[in-house]
């Protein structure tokens, strides 16, 4: 997924309330200039970063470029592992930037669903007037419990961003 102009990404970054100890997650395939623009945010307001690399490559020049890094931790993730929890952390903004053809959209946001936490937001880019897939996200957040969906068509010029939040005491989960 490529993501190409980082002011529009500062401006979603609002999105990010501003709290201590604050944990972003990012399920990506090779977005860079988000990720870096998470890392600035995470150093500058000293928040925890979990980028999950979903593609070898895309994780081998992660691990080359962030190895420094101190406010990133970066993890190989097989989007088939039947859990994507890591160490028991849950995460207040979860974004995902990665294709999951292939993969039952319901079981991948069950997934998500389990790591992001209570009242938390889940970040999707989608590309952009792909209309049935939004629709299919959206109707795939609302079954796995997550509410408040809405759709950010002014952010990137190739993909919408579909916001959705983790509420606690709804659902069976």
């Amino acid at each position: 997924m490529n993501i190409e102009n980082r002011d529009k990404l500062d401006l979603l970054l609002e999105i990010i309330q501003h709290k201590p100890a604050t944990r972003i997650a990012h399920i990506s395939d090779g977005s860079h200039i988000l990720s870096k623009a998470i890392i600035d945010m995470c150093e500058e307001m000293d928040y925890e970063y979990q980028l999950y690399a979903t593609k070898e490559a895309f994780y081998d020049k992660s691990k080359t470029k962030y190895q420094a890094n101190k406010k990133i931790n970066l993890t190989n993730l097989n989007l088939k592992r039947p859990s994507y929890q890591i160490q028991g952390r849950d995460y207040e903004y979860l974004f995902v930037t990665t294709d999951i053809e292939g993969e039952s959209l319901d079981n991948f946001l069950k997934r998500c669903y389990l790591i992001v936490k209570h009242a938390g937001n889940i970040i999707i880019f989608l590309p952009k007037k792909d209309y049935a897939t939004r629709d299919r996200y959206i109707a795939s957040l609302e079954a796995q419990n997550f509410v408040s969906t809405s759709t950010i068509d002014d952010i990137c010029p190739n993909y919408d961003v579909v916001v959705s939040r983790r509420m606690h005491g709804w659902g069976s989960k």
